[in-house]
Order: structure tokens, then sequence, then C-alpha cells
């Protein structure tokens, strides 16, 4: 007898991620579903504002407790933040902007 495996997989190519969206939600057809509609934006703490964070908390601890205060801006400021473009109907990511590429 012979039995055919199927294997599942999951498709992660960034082929399909459509660049310079900026950090607003945009319409656009999703290249996914081919569907038009808005995007969904999720922004978040990536490598570059955890970096930040750091360096801005050390010289904090070396100059005043005003910097270290400073070490909490990449959490609060969206430029300072991944920003992630979904699609508002089948919620694949459709394109990405990374922390700081905007400053």
């Amino acid at each position: 007898t012979t039995t055919a495996n199927t294997a599942t997989t999951t498709n992660t190519n960034t082929d399909q991620l459509l660049p310079n969206l900026g950090r607003q939600p945009v319409s656009l057809t999703c290249p996914h579903c081919h569907q038009l509609g808005l995007t969904v934006v999720d922004t978040r703490c990536d490598a570059g504002s955890g970096v930040s964070a750091v360096i801005l908390g050390i010289a904090g601890c070396f100059c005043c407790i005003c910097f270290a205060v400073a070490a909490l801006l990449p959490c609060c400021v969206d430029k300072m933040q991944m920003t992630e473009h979904r699609c508002g109907k089948c919620h694949r990511v459709v394109g990405t902007v990374r922390s700081f590429s905007d400053c």
C-alpha cells in the first residue's frame, strides 16, 4: 500500500509586502486576498527601539535622571517603533515600516 503524505506550509514570502505604506492606515488592494480595503495599523517596539531605550537609559544613569525618563520615549513615539500594516479583510501582513526609518 502507498500512503501519500501532505505537508501544510505557511506562506511567509516577503515578496508580497508593499513598500512605503507610511504610518497611517491606507486604502489598497490586498496582495493576498485581492480585496480592496483599509489596512489595520499596529505599532510596537522592535530591536531598534529597544537599543535606543537602553542607550538613553544608560546615558540617563550618568548624566541626570531626566535622561532616564527619555529612555521611555521609544515606547511612546510611533516613529521610534515598528509599524505593521495588515489587510482589513484577511488580516495578513501587507507591509511594515521599520523604527526610525522616517525620522
